[in-house]
């Protein structure tokens, strides 16, 4: 009882989404996080939806190797990101750690999820920064090292080729 208790305590009171579910890929347990984090409840998560329904279409593929993997025993466990789809349709980045597990006779995966949309958000932020960066030093080394003459010629192959693009003016 003592056991069970800690468990829930640990488990529902988790910042971190953590769900467990068997080979039919229906989730038999949710933490209140994981249901959070895909706006539903956990009661319309249990028995009903599984994995690949809070999945991107896109990266079912993907997901539906990795559980492939874990059931078959290829894999213990994994450690991915994929594309998530809420409730409300918005998408999300995810990020997942799971296990597969003897449970009462049969095989369960047990694993957490993350929720890491912001973190993907500021990558691609920083990314794009950097980026811009670049160019800026690349057009200061031209002011620097290009007589006049051939300077805008310059300016603009750079600009050129960060835009893609095949025609520019000044």
């Amino acid at each position: 009882r003592d056991s069970e208790l800690r468990f829930r305590m640990i488990t529902e009171a988790s910042l971190v989404g953590v769900y467990m579910f068997q080979d039919d890929n229906k989730f038999s347990y949710v933490n209140p996080a994981l249901a959070k984090i895909f706006g539903y409840t956990s009661d319309e998560l249990i028995h009903t939806l599984g994995p690949l329904d809070l999945t991107h279409p896109d990266d079912r593929p993907l997901v539906t190797k990795y559980i492939r993997h874990r059931f078959e025993g290829e894999l213990e466990s994994t450690h991915y990101t994929f594309r998530g789809v809420r409730k409300d349709g918005t998408i999300i980045h995810c990020e997942s750690l799971g296990n597969c597990v003897e449970y009462r006779g049969r095989l369960v995966i047990i694993g957490t999820l993350l929720d890491i949309t912001l973190r993907m958000q500021a990558e691609a932020a920083l990314r794009q920064s950097e980026r811009r960066l670049s160019v800026y030093n690349q057009i200061a080394q031209v002011f620097l090292t290009v007589p006049d003459e051939e300077m805008y010629d310059k300016v603009l192959q750079i600009i050129l080729e960060v835009l893609d693009s095949c025609r520019a003016v000044i």
